[in-house]
């Protein structure tokens, strides 16, 4: 997981820790879909497999959003509370 260690404000980022263009950021996900046997796998595709496990585990649906990264302007909350690494974190071992 070296791209975590980047220092950029993406999770996956390039060498320099720039996030990854959409069409570069495709180009690895087809390679590694790939890899896993699974080539018409999409990225939205895997965006509605971790909704769907984290609301079977019954994450916060707040914390889902910013996992995703939807729009929290709609939920009242979102303007009152903060997400932290922690938060996402826990929501993640959920899984």
């Amino acid at each position: 997981m070296s791209w975590l260690d980047k220092g950029g404000e993406a999770i996956i980022c390039d060498e320099n820790g720039k996030p990854l263009s959409s069409e570069r950021y495709r180009e690895h996900f087809r390679y590694v879909a790939g890899l896993l046997g699974v080539p018409d796998a999409t990225p939205h595709w895997c965006r509605h497999t971790f909704a769907t496990l984290l609301y079977t585990a019954k994450a916060d649906p707040l914390t889902v959003k910013w996992l995703l990264g939807h729009s929290t302007k709609s939920d009242i909350t979102a303007h009152y509370t903060h997400e932290t690494i922690g938060t996402l974190k826990e929501a993640i071992e959920l899984l």
